[in-house]
């Protein structure tokens, strides 16, 4: 029972921390959107820059909902998996990003 417990509450913290990740990309994208508006920056250079913050975090919306559905219907071992890909997948883009493969 104590096992249950314990798996409940690791899907639980990973959902959130998964969905506050997603939510911290998009909020990168309008950020980062916002800040470079200028006319001495064209649209499509701030485009090329922010597109793929939006691309991460419409791929991880879908995951999210998936991890959220699977989780409501008391799936923790599947919710749980697809949550730790999202971070997983975050974790990647972050740092292929920092050393300049994207």
């Amino acid at each position: 029972m104590a096992a249950n417990n314990n798996l409940k509450l690791a899907t639980r913290i990973c959902f959130v921390v998964a969905f506050l990740s997603t939510i911290r990309f998009y909020f990168s994208y309008f950020q980062t959107q916002y800040q470079l508006v200028s006319p001495l920056i064209p649209k499509a250079v701030i485009d090329q820059l922010t597109d793929p913050f939006l691309e991460i975090a419409l791929i991880s919306s879908v995951l999210i909902l998936a991890s959220a559905f699977t989780l409501f219907k008391k799936k923790f071992v599947l919710s749980f998996i697809i949550s730790a890909t999202i971070l997983v997948f975050h974790f990647q883009f972050m740092v292929f990003r920092e050393f300049g493969a994207y």
